[in-house]
């Protein structure tokens, strides 16, 4: 028990390593050519407003990957300025995968291809701000914040994005590779040459991060904004595909990862104790007098506890978009994240694409 105690409170003060990272001192990166790849399936509702915003920050090329688009999508990027790939593989892991060649092979080497989503939006100044990394990292990961904060399930995916920037503040400490976190991050042209993304599971960012030989470095202070979603059973789908995608990465793909990022792997396996360590607790409360009650009582308790821990965790632009009581429900919402942990288990090898619908709700 001692053992388990201590292991932990190690899990749960890491992030808190964070908070000892320094300001980054940057020099300009100079380059001749910037592309922004978007992922696209039938989003002709939202994918105006990140073309529109890479041609602000003036991106040298726009191309959308349009995978079996059936709606407008494919008609709007092209009226808007943007290179359309065509691709049928029902998969963003599968289409990045195929057009990732054609954008990358005849590109300079210190060309710099970043990726986005479609429901994306991104300030005028993103490329002035993102373009110093690159002069000392060859990937950069930026950092996710919410579009839409309108409904208390995308309130929690703020409080998980907002605590996950500090466990890669540790990880930037520490001088450990970061994760990629699905959009808003990019490489050197060179980088894809040297390691291609071949990616055959339902979470590529995570896939990538382990196999590419590169460091990915986090920069904080650049933001993308991704629509998250409003609904529960939304959400349920997406975490459900986040989870498959991860044991997937375990079960296929963890033989081919640099060993120096073995911690990368060991984030599910976490996940998945914690899980067992739940459910065990439950099934003894059940078979004790009187043990539903106080199990119950723990997790109030806990609550509480973790409203001061996930506050702390949390910056003031972030904060200030929160309730109280998100904050207390948090512990609630990361217990509906056991069930979909068991149930993406048994599931693992489901490799269908789970489509998280888009509706442009935007609240920068």
């Amino acid at each position: 028990m001692t053992v388990v105690f201590f292991f932990t409170l190690f899990v749960f003060l890491f992030p808190f390593i964070g908070y000892l990272r320094r300001p980054d001192h940057l020099t300009e990166y100079q380059v001749t050519h910037t592309v922004a790849i978007i992922a696209a399936h039938n989003e002709q509702r939202v994918i105006d407003h990140i073309i529109t915003d890479c041609e602000a920050a003036h991106f040298s090329e726009v191309v959308v990957v349009a995978d079996r688009c059936t709606d407008e999508t494919a008609t709007i990027a092209a009226s808007h300025g943007a290179r359309v790939i065509f691709v049928d593989c029902g998969s963003k892991t599968k289409a990045l995968t195929e057009a990732i060649p054609q954008v990358v092979l005849h590109q300079d080497n210190t060309a710099v291809i970043m990726f986005f989503d479609a429901d994306n939006q991104i300030g005028p100044d993103f490329l002035q701000r993102i373009l110093p990394y690159f002069q000392a990292h060859d990937m950069v990961q930026c950092r996710v914040r919410n579009l839409n904060t309108n409904t208390w399930v995308a309130r929690m995916y703020l409080i998980m994005a907002g605590s996950w920037v500090r466990f890669q503040d540790a990880l930037t400490v520490l001088h450990r590779s970061n994760i990629l976190c699905g959009t808003g991050w990019g490489a050197r042209a060179a980088t894809f040459k040297q390691w291609p993304l071949e990616c055959s599971t339902l979470t590529d960012d995570l896939e990538y991060s382990g196999i590419t030989r590169a460091r990915i470095y986090f920069a904080r202070d650049v933001d993308t904004f991704d629509e998250k979603p409003a609904t529960f059973g939304v959400s349920v789908r997406q975490r459900t595909r986040w989870v498959r995608g991860a044991w997937q990465v375990i079960f296929t793909r963890t033989r081919d990862f640099d060993p120096a990022k073995w911690y990368i792997e060991a984030l599910p396996i976490l996940t998945a104790w914690f899980t067992f360590r739940f459910f065990s607790s439950l099934i003894h409360a059940a078979t004790v007098a009187t043990g539903l009650l106080a199990w119950t009582l723990t997790i109030i308790m806990s609550s509480a506890i973790d409203m001061v821990y996930y506050a702390s965790l949390l910056d003031r632009r972030d904060l200030a978009r929160l309730t109280i009581w998100d904050l207390l429900s948090y512990t609630a919402w990361c217990l509906t994240n056991y069930p979909i942990v068991v149930y993406g288990l048994i599931t693992w090898h489901v490799s269908a694409w789970t489509r998280t619908p888009h509706v442009g709700q935007v609240e920068k």
